[in-house]
């Protein structure tokens, strides 16, 4: 089980089609630095059913010329890998069944170190290589209330 001792913020902007959508989140969760990389582990619940739970991990790279960003949702059955200026395929489970999406990554800007600090990323996801959606998240990690940060 995770110690959830971190505020975790999460602001999304989609745009397709004409259209935009957004998302905010604010949670507790994980947040530990192991080998150098920084991970963020935070739980969603279903809006059908509040009993049914979601882990969500962002396994954050941010070493000069590696930048990358893994999303990893319940379990593996989402995996997006974000690699600044990097074009991947990925899995997306949409509920109804699994695509392979491609992910391009125009940005990664992080200030996260043993403290907290922002992720932010900027991505486009396309189908069969037509865009479909132009991406932005933007993470917030601070220490929540009453817990120390050790030196």
């Amino acid at each position: 089980m995770m110690k959830e001792n971190y505020l975790i913020s999460i602001r999304g902007r989609q745009q397709y089609d004409g259209d935009s959508g957004k998302i905010d989140i604010d949670t507790v969760g994980s947040y530990v630095i192991r080998s150098g990389k920084k991970y963020i582990s935070y739980r969603e619940y279903d809006e059908d059913d509040p009993n049914r739970s979601y882990l969500t991990t962002l396994k954050i790279d941010d070493e000069k010329n590696r930048e990358s960003v893994t999303m990893i949702h319940s379990g593996g059955a989402t995996r997006l890998f974000l690699q600044k200026g990097q074009r991947n395929i990925c899995r997306y489970d949409t509920g109804m069944g699994i695509l392979m999406l491609g992910v391009f990554t125009n940005s990664i800007h992080s200030t996260l170190d043993e403290q907290g600090g922002e992720l932010s990323l900027d991505y486009t996801l396309d189908i069969n290589a037509s865009v479909s959606s132009r991406n932005h998240i933007h993470v917030s990690v601070r220490k929540a209330p009453g817990e120390e940060i050790d030196p």
